[in-house]
């Protein structure tokens, strides 16, 4: 009973502070680090304003924000680099800043080591189950966000490499019927809303702030981690430094987009059997097996009573 209700407030509190944290960001912190100076004149109009936010929102959380900000100043900086990649290729949910991510997995981890301690002095177990427990806890606490992270990162992936092959269609089109390469893009992108049109949405808005296309759309293409979309950039990058037609270039790669489809549809399908062969033999058959069998089995066992007696 003791360790059923240990589970379930080691879960609120994950889940606790995975909701409270999930939403700062970079900008929080950058907000926070530079906070606009107010003349004296001025607070006495905006005293009645700040008083009416809650407690949370006029002290808590800038402090809470400030300590995530100089906790994550004492991050290794390689660590830094990689967990803001994986946040890069998840879509940066929430605005996570990788500094505070960090942040939240040592909390998360310290939090059940220390849970878990507490729970082991009032309900002792046998010592090296308790190392056990002690170290496994904290390690599980840690790895947690990452394994969350990776399934978003992954479920990302997939729709954007699902939703290629048709956004490449509609730029064909686009670009057939006169418009250029920055209108068939902007096209596409007031036509949907999926995690290829965000990409695109943020390539276009670096563009308008003077980053060459090659450049913004490398990066594009770094943060999907996506095979074929690293191949779309590099073939319409080579296009335009070769001179030669986008058109050209777009229903040319349009074509091998729709071959692939074909064979990775193809490798899907000739992968099915095999991916049913363990569920027939451990669940389908034996229940075939009783069906069939059991009753020849009930009758063999009544004729052969006598014998068997």
């Amino acid at each position: 009973m003791i360790l059923a209700i240990a589970v379930l407030v080691f879960l609120a509190a994950c889940f606790s502070a995975i909701s409270l944290l999930f939403g700062y960001s970079s900008r929080l912190e950058a907000l926070h680090a530079v906070l606009p100076y107010r003349e004296p004149a001025g607070t006495s109009a905006d005293l009645p304003q700040e008083m009416a936010k809650s407690l949370w929102e006029r002290f808590l959380r800038p402090q809470l924000t400030a300590l995530i900000a100089a906790l994550g100043r004492m991050m290794p900086s390689h660590l830094v680099e990689s967990t803001e990649r994986r946040l890069e290729q998840a879509g940066r949910p929430r605005g996570w800043s990788a500094r505070g991510y960090l942040v939240v997995q040592g909390f998360l981890a310290v939090f059940t080591g220390a849970l878990l301690l507490l729970l082991l002095r009032v309900h002792p177990l046998p010592a090296r189950f308790s190392m056990v427990v002690l170290v496994a806890g904290p390690v599980a606490a840690f790895m947690m966000p990452n394994y969350l992270l990776d399934g978003r990162a992954a479920a990302r992936r997939r729709a954007i490499q699902a939703a290629l092959p048709d956004a490449i269609d509609i730029l064909v089109v686009s670009v057939q019927a006169g418009l250029g390469l920055d209108g068939a893009i902007q096209e596409l992108i007031t036509r949907d809303h999926n995690p290829l049109t965000e990409e695109l949405r943020r390539a276009q808005d670096e563009l308008r702030a003077g980053r060459s296309r090659e450049a913004a759309w490398r990066d594009m293409a770094r943060r999907a981690g996506v095979g074929e979309l690293n191949t779309f950039v590099s073939a319409v990058c080579q296009g335009e430094r070769l001179g030669a037609s986008i058109g050209y270039v777009l229903h040319t790669h349009a074509e091998a987009m729709r071959i692939r489809r074909g064979l990775l549809a193809r490798e899907l399908a000739a992968k099915i059997p095999v991916k049913m062969l363990f569920p027939m033999i451990f669940f389908i058959f034996p229940c075939l097996f009783v069906v069939m069998l059991g009753p020849g089995v009930i009758m063999m066992l009544h004729n052969f009573k006598s014998v068997l007696l």
